[in-house]
Formats: structure tokens, C-alpha cells, sequence
């Protein structure tokens, strides 16, 4: 499911996924989908800020599938995982250059929807990072 593409100039994979099978998988499975599609994206971005010199985007998608995934022990960890992934794709988008008007994820505006609605917060993550992969990868 998605369209599997290689970054320029690194061997790093990322996928181009539709954002509206991101959030029906997401519900189908009861969030389970979510998980895995929450570390994959992680990885992409981490890979993405190592083909940049950066770790603006990340290093370690374990650790935020980690705070997703047993955080909610103790409440805090998954919404500052939420957000920080939100900072991590607004920095790929300011890395790549990317023309994301009109679905930019700010981090505060994809925590308070994450609190609000949590299933669009993939959504808008996914338009984002589509846009960014299909620059990088030309």
C-alpha cells in the first residue's frame, strides 16, 4: 500500500501513502495500524534529516512508538510524542522546501487536534510528508 520511493542522493526508502487509507486503517484495526504507520513515518523522517546532515527530523522512531504506545501509563508522553512529530515533518517541510500551503501542521495546532480529533492528526501528517517525499525523491 503506498508508492515506495528512494531519496535522492542516499539509499534511504520512504513511502507516498494516501492519507485517506492511513485514517481507514487507522479505525479499522481500532489503532493498531496507527502504531506501525506512526514508527514507519518516524524511521522515513529520521532517514530523511540524516540525507540532510541534520537531526532536526529526528533519530529514533522507537522511542517516539514507544511514548505512543506504553506513555499513556503515565498521560503525558504520547502528546509530547504528537508534538514533536509535528516538529519533526514542520522541519522536513522547511528542509525540503516542500509547497505544503493549505495542510501545513503546525506542532501546537496538530496537538490540540490530536486531543480534539485524534484521526485527522495522521491525515494531515501524510499530506505533509507526501508532498515532501515527492520532492525528495526527484
Amino acid at each position: 500500500m503506498g508508492e515506495e520511493m528512494t531519496i535522492k542522493g542516499t539509499q534511504a526508502k520512504v513511502k507516498v501513502r494516501s492519507p485517506i487509507w492511513v485514517l481507514v486503517w487507522t479505525l479499522l484495526t481500532v489503532g493498531i495500524y496507527f502504531l506501525f504507520w506512526y514508527y514507519f513515518i518516524n524511521r522515513e523522517l529520521a532517514d530523511y534529516g540524516k540525507s540532510k546532515k541534520t537531526d532536526d527530523c529526528g533519530d529514533s522512531p522507537t522511542t517516539s512508538l514507544m511514548a505512543m504506545l506504553f506513555g499513556w501509563l503515565i498521560i503525558v508522553p504520547p502528546f509530547v510524542s504528537i508534538f514533536k512529530c509535528c516538529q519533526r515533518v514542520d522541519s522536513a517541510v522547511q528542509l525540503s522546501k516542500a509547497d505544503v500551503r493549505g495542510v501545513a501542521l503546525d506542532p501546537v495546532l496538530g496537538l490540540i487536534l490530536f486531543i480534539v480529533v485524534a484521526p485527522a492528526v495522521p491525515v494531515l501528517i501524510q499530506l505533509n510528508l507526501n508532498r515532501i517525499w515527492e520532492k525528495a525523491a526527484k
